[in-house]
């Protein structure tokens, strides 16, 4: 959201970006564009999404943007009525299927609301976008209006060079991201435990607990290190120490299986090879440009791969000239292009 919101602050557009507001938020500084965070009484569940909307309804009626973008289905409904009582167009941001996550596919009831929702609302955006291809023809094919693909990757580097970073002398796998169901973490934990690799695992969720209880349990506390949440900069410059960084994703549902996670980018950008689940954006990216690797998603194929590169770490050194290649390509300036065409055409 940083990046495209800077991208359209820097080109012409006046930009407010809103959210909420929790315990723990830290300072948001945001000097090219306006924030507005808001306070809710219920932090989560239905009665959450209800009142949320209705807070964001009235706020974006009070200031009658001339575009409401509604980042994924949990903010269209407040923003589709907002759109269609005050003329402005609607654009329809999806980072994912979200009918499709874990934490709504099982639940008949929740489903069937937020498939209700992109039913009424989505046939009524005058511009959609989402992360990956394979998304978009999903959500193409189910609301018959065409998704485009603006990929989020980071800012292209001049150039890449390992020269000056002091990797860890010990094999080292990084994780970065949200600590939530079917990351595969629980696999990675215990797929070290007989191994001389440790686990860096940087950022926060609702498995975090589990995730120290599973270390404790297996005995590889010495081996993993959990970060916490840092700064940007900060993770640019632990992610480059690690030898490989972690993206292997449980087959949970067709939102993970059809995934692009940013920290795919993030670790080519960092100039470190990847290791993620055998879906189809991450084969077709990988013959695309070869900076990582690919296992089924079980215990068995991860553990499998970190005994081969215990064995054997000078598999992670791959060509340089292929990481300044794929990142030259997946870079936000290529995608930054293609957003604000797609803004100014609106």
């Amino acid at each position: 959201m940083h990046r495209i919101c800077n991208s359209l602050a820097n080109n012409g557009f006046d930009i407010t970006l809103i959210g909420r507001k929790l315990k723990d938020s830290g300072a948001f500084e945001s000097p090219n564009y306006h924030h507005i965070r808001l306070n809710c009484r219920f932090n989560k569940g239905k009665l959450f999404y209800l009142e949320y909307n209705i807070r964001l309804l009235f706020l974006l009626i009070k200031n009658r943007y001339t575009i409401n973008c509604a980042i994924d289905t949990d903010t269209l409904l407040a923003n589709t009525l907002c759109s269609s009582s005050t003329g402005s167009y609607l654009v329809y941001d999806a980072h994912e299927l979200f009918t499709e996550v874990p934490e709504v596919t099982h639940r008949k009831i929740t489903k069937l609301i937020w498939t209700m929702v992109e039913k009424i609302c989505i046939p009524n955006v005058h511009l959609a976008y989402t992360v990956g291809q394979s998304i978009a023809s999903i959500l193409s094919t189910a609301h018959n209006i065409e998704f485009k693909v603006i990929k989020n990757v980071p800012t292209q580097k001049t150039e890449h060079s390992k020269e000056g970073i002091s990797k860890e002398t010990e094999l080292t796998i990084i994780y970065q991201g949200a600590l939530n169901k079917g990351r595969g973490l629980e696999w990675a934990i215990e797929a070290i435990k007989d191994l001389d690799i440790k686990l860096w695992v940087v950022g926060d969720g609702d498995i975090k607990h589990e995730l120290e209880l599973l270390v404790n349990k297996f005995g590889v506390d010495k081996k993993v290190k959990f970060w916490g949440k840092i700064n940007p900069s900060q993770l640019k410059e632990i992610t480059q120490k690690a030898h490989i960084g972690y993206n292997v994703l449980e087959n949970l549902g067709l939102s993970y299986y059809y995934s692009l996670s940013n920290k795919f980018f993030d670790y080519a950008h960092a100039c470190i090879p990847s290791l993620s689940s055998n879906f189809p954006e991450y084969s077709f990216l990988l013959q695309e440009h070869r900076v990582g690797f690919l296992v089924e998603p079980n215990i068995k194929s991860v553990r499998l791969f970190f005994e081969k590169i215990s064995q054997n770490p000078d598999i992670l050194r791959l060509n340089m000239k292929v990481f300044n290649e794929a990142t030259t390509y997946w870079s936000w300036e290529v995608e930054e292009t293609k957003l604000l065409k797609l803004y100014n055409e609106l």
